[in-house]
């Protein structure tokens, strides 16, 4: 495969059973202004002992040097929003396009903190209302019709 002289990246990573995976997308715009998304790479690190931006930053130049590429030719990164992912941005001097989602759960956890004890008393309440013996006594209350 051929990618153009710019690209972006994407990737993301888990671990299972102790093994760290890490998928690796290209990101790049056609002459025809259409975005395309190629897999350049998917595979569990060789060091099991470390998930550090350097083991990334590794990585990604391992898999763009079998393109014939280097970190040179990346243009923005796209991740999730984690420390790691922050530092491999800042040591590559390259913008991170952080994950929408991530960041809408981060900014939920600090409303409800803002409110955990309504939202813990909401919890024990729904909790009762689980029992055969409350839901009866709800329905007659026939609020929820």
């Amino acid at each position: 495969m051929i990618l153009p002289e710019k690209i972006g990246i994407m990737f993301d990573g888990w671990t299972n059973n102790g093994i760290h995976f890490v998928e690796l997308f290209g990101i790049y715009q056609t002459v025809h202004k259409s975005r395309n998304l190629v897999l350049l790479a998917f595979s569990p690190f060789e060091d099991r002992s470390t998930q550090s931006a350097n083991v990334h930053v590794r990585f990604f130049e391992d898999v763009l040097e079998s393109y014939n590429k280097n970190v040179q030719n990346i243009l923005f990164i796209s991740g999730d929003n984690c420390s790691t992912n922050k530092k491999i941005a800042n040591d590559l001097d390259l913008p991170l396009v952080g994950c929408a989602s991530h960041r809408l759960n981060l900014a939920v956890n600090d409303l409800i903190s803002l409110s955990s004890v309504l939202v813990n008393q909401i919890h024990t309440i729904v909790i009762m209302m689980r029992t055969y013996k409350n839901r009866g006594k709800l329905a007659k209350l026939e609020i929820f019709c």
